[in-house]
């Protein structure tokens, strides 16, 4: 609907708000849930279930189709079979649009990195991170245990999105996408490695500032790029199966956990960063055909 909606130089913006309002409510749903789940859990719940009836009633009332208009058929409803086999059907004509093929396989390696977050490295702070002051004052300390420490380092990164996903923005607003991609993949691929090479939690909150800002200039140029490359009749079904690229990279970020029974961290964190790498390569060669193709994105 936004792609359909806001005129191409403005997407960037648009979508990065969309990303700090979904940040705001991952920083405060956690907290009011803690705050109130515990004590007052049925109104909690029953609050949460009026907001969703709101928010389905504004949809309904205020919220129009957005869709280019399109020739609709005169015939009878098609079947729900013929419309799968349609539906399989286009999205075969997507995956051999070579441009768009390689900016998915590009994107899986991209969201590797970034995905340890939730992954690999609570894993690593848990286990190899041991419990520290943060602050000291007067004799006094605040200790931080290492599950404590990985708390703060998520809280932090959801802070960050909240504060400068809009002032980033617009910083990068005028760079080309490929430099945004090749750069989101370099901070969100060293940020992660560096986490291996020291363990005090202020080493800890620097290298948690590299990789978000790695996942932060990323986020509003994805959705970006592909709205303004996919043909207005198919830009449904081409954001449809631009989200396979985050499917896939759950399918797979995962591993990095599986292996650590096996590899010692800085192995695992050299594995990380091998995926940001290939990532730059295959957004090198994406921007290469793209600029010999450039009628694609018409």
């Amino acid at each position: 609907m936004v792609a359909d909606l806001v005129p191409a130089e403005n997407l960037r913006e648009v979508f990065a708000t969309f990303t700090t309002a979904n940040n705001i409510g991952a920083v405060l749903g956690p907290v009011l849930g803690a705050i109130f789940f515990f004590h007052y859990r049925q109104e909690l719940l029953w609050t949460c279930a009026l907001v969703l009836l709101v928010y389905f009633i504004a949809i309904y009332f205020l919220v129009h189709e957005t869709v280019p208009r399109t020739k609709k058929s005169t015939g009878e409803s098609k079947k729900i079979t013929r419309a799968f086999m349609e539906q399989w059907k286009g999205y075969g004509i997507i995956f051999r649009d070579k441009v768009f093929l390689v900016y998915i396989l590009a994107g899986i390696c991209a969201l590797i990195p970034i995905m340890q977050l939730d992954l690999y490295l609570p894993v690593y702070v848990i286990n190899h991170v041991p419990a520290q002051a943060m602050f000291i004052w007067d004799g006094a300390a605040l200790m931080l245990s290492s599950k404590e420490i990985f708390g703060w380092l998520l809280g932090f990164n959801g802070l960050l999105f909240v504060l400068f996903i809009l002032p980033v923005t617009k910083w990068f607003g005028k760079w080309k996408e490929r430099n945004v991609f090749i750069l989101s993949s370099l901070l969100a691929g060293f940020g992660t490695f560096f986490v291996g090479l020291n363990t005090n939690i202020w080493y800890l909150f620097f290298v948690t500032i590299i990789f978000t800002f790695g996942e932060m200039v990323r986020s509003p140029v994805t959705q970006s790029f592909i709205s303004r490359y996919a043909p207005a009749h198919a830009r449904g079904q081409y954001m449809g199966a631009d989200s396979l690229q985050y499917t896939i990279g759950k399918f797979l970020a995962p591993m990095t956990v599986f292996l650590s029974s096996w590899v010692a961290p800085m192995g695992i964190f050299s594995i990380i960063l091998l995926f940001a790498f290939i990532s730059i390569g295959l957004y090198i060669q994406l921007f290469r055909i793209y600029v010999e193709q450039p009628a694609a994105a018409d």
